[in-house]
C-alpha cells in the first residue's frame, strides 16, 4: 500500500513507537504491570531492551497512538 495517505499515517505511527521506545526503557513503570514487572526483572539493559521492545511491537496502531497521548499528553505528529 503506497497510497499517500497510508504513507504519512506509517509515518506517523513510526516516530510515536520511535518515541515511546526511549520512554519505556527509562521508566519500565510506564508500561502495563506484567511488561513492567518482566522489564525490571531483566538482567542487563539489552533484556530490557527486548522487553520493551516486544511491547512496543505488538501494538495496534490505534493504541499506539492512543499510549503516546496518554504518556506524552500530546497528540501524536499530525497526520
Amino acid at each position: 500500500y503506497r497510497a499517500p495517505t497510508v504513507m504519512a499515517e506509517r509515518a506517523r505511527v513510526t516516530q510515536v513507537l520511535q518515541g515511546m521506545f526511549p520512554l519505556f526503557m527509562a521508566d519500565p513503570g510506564a508500561m502495563p504491570e506484567e511488561w513492567r514487572a518482566e522489564a525490571l526483572r531483566a538482567p542487563e539493559e539489552a533484556a530490557r531492551a527486548r522487553v520493551v521492545l516486544d511491547y512496543v511491537a505488538g501494538m495496534t496502531d490505534r493504541f499506539a497512538l492512543a499510549e503516546y497521548r496518554r504518556l506524552i499528553g500530546e497528540p501524536a505528529v499530525p497526520g
